[in-house]
Parts: C-alpha cells; sequence; structure tokens
C-alpha cells in the first residue's frame, strides 16, 4: 500500500460505495496502516462481510480512492474502546460499527481545497436561538461549521448564536442551522455553518479544527 499518513486521514469523513449494489455509506476514519482500514459506520449499515467498496477519504489537504473489502465488524465505544463482536452482528447499544477493510491495490491520492470534518471528542456548547438557549454535545467539526447532539429540535434554516467550549478557548460566533433530525430515541442530530465569527476567535477555531 502507498504510505499515506494517518495523521492526514484518521479522524476525517469517510464516503464508501459499494460495488455490487451502488449502495452508498458515510463514516469517519479509525485507522490506516499498511493493509488495512479501519472505518466507523452507523450501526443501521447493512454491509456484511466479504462486500467488496470503493472507499474515499477525505483528508485534511488530499482525497484517497481505493478499493476495499470489509473483513469483520467490531463494536465500537468511544469510552470504553472497541470489542470484537463477530460477523454481520446487529449492535443496538453503540452508534457506530467499526468495519476492517481489508485494501485491494494501490490508493489514488490527489490534492484538494475540499472541506474536511474531523470527529471529535463531545465538547459542549450553548446556542442561542429565538425561542432560548440550548445545550449540546459538538460531535465533528470543520473550518466552516459543526456537527452536534442535542435535546430539543432546531428548524433548518433558523439562524443561531453560540458559544463553544473548544480545548483552546471558548469560541463565539453565529450560524445557520443547515439540518436537524431525530437522533436516537431521546435527541437530535444537527449540523451548523458558521456565517459570523469574531476575528480574534477565527484562528482560535482554525487551530482547533487543525489539531482535532
Amino acid at each position: 500500500m502507498t504510505r499515506i499518513s494517518p495523521r492526514e486521514y484518521v479522524g476525517t469523513r469517510a464516503r464508501l460505495a459499494g460495488v455490487a449494489d451502488g449502495a452508498e455509506l458515510a463514516g469517519w476514519i479509525e485507522e490506516v496502516s499498511a493493509d488495512k482500514l479501519c472505518v466507523l459506520i452507523p450501526i443501521c449499515s447493512r454491509a456484511g462481510i466479504g462486500d467488496q467498496f470503493r472507499l474515499e477519504m477525505i483528508g485534511k489537504s488530499s482525497v484517497a480512492t481505493v478499493d476495499v473489502t470489509l473483513e469483520k465488524l467490531v463494536q465500537f465505544d468511544a469510552a470504553l474502546g472497541a470489542q470484537v463482536i463477530g460477523n454481520n452482528a446487529v449492535i443496538l447499544e453503540s452508534e457506530w460499527v467499526c468495519g476492517h477493510f481489508a485494501v485491494l491495490d494501490e490508493p489514488e491520492v490527489t490534492q484538494t481545497a475540499v472541506p474536511f470534518r474531523c470527529m471529535v471528542n463531545a465538547v459542549t456548547a450553548r446556542l442561542k436561538t429565538g425561542s432560548g438557549e440550548v445545550d449540546c454535545l459538538i460531535r465533528d467539526v470543520s473550518n466552516t461549521g459543526f456537527g452536534m447532539t442535542l435535546t430539543e429540535t432546531l428548524e433548518t434554516g433558523s439562524q443561531l448564536e453560540f458559544v463553544v467550549e473548544a480545548p483552546v478557548a471558548s469560541i463565539r460566533g453565529e450560524g445557520s442551522v443547515q439540518y436537524c433530525r431525530p437522533w436516537r430515541d431521546t435527541g437530535y442530530r444537527a449540523g451548523v455553518k458558521i456565517t459570523r465569527i469574531d476575528r480574534l476567535d477565527r484562528p482560535r477555531w482554525e487551530q482547533y479544527v487543525a489539531g482535532a
């Protein structure tokens, strides 16, 4: 396998397209090694052992594309670590399944300016909407926005103010809600596009994203 930097891809977004049926999956790169790739995919995915995919890894400055075969599924728990649970198991307790993929050929790597997203450990944030204040947990970040989970629904297209308690500093700004959909049994998953951020907070946000 052509050497690609784990730092470039681990934690960033992945897209998979099934070779047989064209079914598309979105996930997160968990591990990159010489002969295998580990990708977090949603538990609702119907991927089976032996299925082949075209995998696209959207890194911080490049995109790598490679053909892979799913070898096994592993239960993923960000707090407790991972446990092997066997082939094609249905996992109800976790949001993600970690798929171990064997690499079938040499990856094609191209330099790109495509916006990347990085998965992050849950960071708290407070939103100020037209109806009041809402607490949430940041789940992924990019230079242009963030994904989050919360217990109250938001209206797509609505405007809000936010304060993200990032490790580097409290970062304030404004944004627009891109989507909000039910998540698990009691919450919502939403995405916000940043529309304004203070000139002092902009470099802090970029530092946070770059280090994610």
